[in-house]
Parts: C-alpha cells; sequence; structure tokens
C-alpha cells in the first residue's frame, strides 16, 4: 500500500526530518505520516503494519527516518497492541512523532514508553482575535437578568453557528488541498481514497478546532468564577467581556460557577464518544448553572 504525501502534515515533517539530518551528506530526507483514514476515523492495523515495515527499511542518504502519527489517540486495539510491539523494540535510527489532543486515551504501556512534549494551544491574544466576538454574544445571551431556557437556546445557537463557521471553513481550506492536483479521469479507486482521506482529515481538524472553541468557553466560565470571588478585572481572560461576566458572577455562587468549568469538562470527554454533536451540546448546556 503505498503511501502518499499528506498534503497539510508533510511540510512540517520535513522541516523536522530535515533538523534531525542536519550532518546528513544530502538534504534527502526519508519521513512518512499516518493519520485516520476508516469511516469510524480510526489508525488500523494495516497502517501500523505499513509503519513498521518502512521503518526497518535502510534510510538511503538520511541517518534517521522519521514517522508522524496524526491524532495518535484514534488507534483501535488491534493497532496500538501492534504499535507497542514496535515502541518495545524500536529499531535504530527512526524517531516517531506522535500527535493527540487527548493523549491520555492512548495506552499506559505506549505512554511510559514515550517522552511526552505538551504545546501550548491558543495565547491569549490569539484567542481573544479569534473567539471573542462569538463569547460576547454568547455571554450577552446568558448574562440576561432573569434569563429563562429561551435565552438558554439562543446562546446554544451562537456556539453551533460558530462551530458550523469553522467546519466550513476546514472543508474550504483542505479541499482544493486533497482534491485540487486530480485529473478528471482519476480513476475512481484513486478518487475514492482521497475522498476517505479528506474526510478524515476534515474530522480531525475540526474535532481540534472544537476544542479551541470549548477552551475558549472555559476561560470565560473561568473568568465569571474569579469574579465571583472578587478577583480584579486585570487577572480575567476577556476583560472586555466584564459587564456580561460580572451580571452571571453576581447572581450565581462560586461554587456552581465551579461546577459550569466541570460541565463544559465532562462535555468535552462525551464528545470524544460516539454521540451526536447537537444532543450533547443541547444536554449540557442547558445544565449550566445560571
Amino acid at each position: 500500500m503505498p503511501v502518499s504525501p499528506c498534503p497539510v502534515l508533510l511540510p512540517n515533517i520535513v522541516i523536522i526530518a530535515r533538523h534531525v539530518n542536519r550532518s546528513a551528506p544530502t538534504t534527502t530526507v526519508m519521513c512518512k505520516w499516518i493519520r485516520p483514514e476508516s469511516k469510524s476515523r480510526l489508525i488500523t492495523l494495516p497502517q501500523i503494519r505499513q509503519l513498521m515495515e518502512t521503518l526497518h527499511l535502510k534510510a538511503n542518504d538520511a541517518r534517521t527516518k522519521v514517522w508522524m502519527i496524526a491524532d495518535a489517540d484514534r488507534m483501535n486495539q488491534q493497532s496500538a497492541n501492534a504499535f507497542l510491539k514496535t515502541l518495545e523494540e524500536p529499531p535504530e535510527n527512526s524517531l516517531m512523532i506522535l500527535l493527540s489532543t487527548q493523549p491520555d486515551r492512548l495506552l499506559e504501556t505506549i505512554q511510559s514508553r514515550c517522552l511526552r512534549l505538551n504545546f501550548p494551544g491558543d495565547s491569549s491574544s490569539t484567542m481573544k482575535t479569534e473567539h471573542q466576538s462569538w463569547l460576547e454574544v454568547f455571554a450577552q445571551q446568558l448574562a440576561v437578568k432573569d434569563s429563562g431556557m429561551l435565552d438558554r437556546y439562543k446562546a446554544l445557537d451562537t456556539l453551533m453557528e460558530k462551530l458550523a463557521e469553522a467546519r466550513h471553513q476546514i472543508e474550504d481550506g483542505l479541499k482544493d488541498r486533497f482534491l485540487g492536483d486530480l485529473p478528471n479521469d482519476a480513476e475512481p479507486k484513486i478518487r475514492e481514497k482521497r475522498d476517505k482521506e479528506l474526510k478524515a482529515a476534515i474530522e480531525g481538524q475540526y474535532r481540534r478546532r472544537r476544542t479551541d472553541v470549548f477552551n475558549a468557553l472555559e476561560w470565560w466560565l473561568r473568568d465569571a468564577w474569579l469574579l465571583s470571588l472578587q478577583a480584579e478585572t486585570s487577572t480575567l481572560t476577556f476583560p472586555d467581556l466584564a459587564p456580561a461576566t460580572h451580571a452571571l458572577a453576581t447572581r450565581t455562587d462560586a461554587g456552581k460557577l465551579l461546577d459550569n468549568i466541570r460541565l463544559v469538562e465532562k462535555l468535552q470527554r462525551v464528545l470524544h464518544s460516539n454521540v451526536q454533536e447537537a444532543l450533547a451540546l443541547e444536554v449540557h448546556l442547558l445544565k449550566l448553572n445560571l
């Protein structure tokens, strides 16, 4: 099963591969990638077997072979066990990079054999640029005095519109990368394979973007909790939303506001299972303490 270059990941892999091979006699690099491709968005056993076979090949002029596994937590039980065998006896001169926003979902035996590096998400300034506008609408809808069920559903609509916007942006950004170079007379099997890769890539990037959205929501809920504890406005992540945040903080006690943060954390865990997104959002957001 040949490995085609990943339009999204390959540039980053090449940079890493060239760095670890900077003392090699040529700039030739050997780098491959794996990401979920099946309909269920799982990394399958055949993909892992392909990785294992490639890792045992000679690295040509490059001294180190580089593999990157995107959404590594999506390995099923069979593929995870097969990958574990590779980790137990790794080939010489090989570097395997596992990317995951949910590393705790990996087998503990895999985690224990990896060096874990944590990369921060959105910086405060980036978070404000990306999320403040929709959060302002969301906060005002929930900050209404004597807010009722209608206000909660309005806030839910605001959140779902933000998620829909994120998905559309991802789809528009990836379609040309995955399908743009396909000729009109491409074989059906090749087109079907690219379509599957596109769907998996869209879903993977959407889940990461969705995580960013909920992280921003958690930070705003944290702001409300801080204000309930008489914290200074300067400590808030979204100080420009202070009026609406303060309205929520003054009518809800600190314990319940902390429960709101835990509720959103639980929602994110639930969304990583096979549940309907809209239903999960409705069930959890209607439970917010306001």
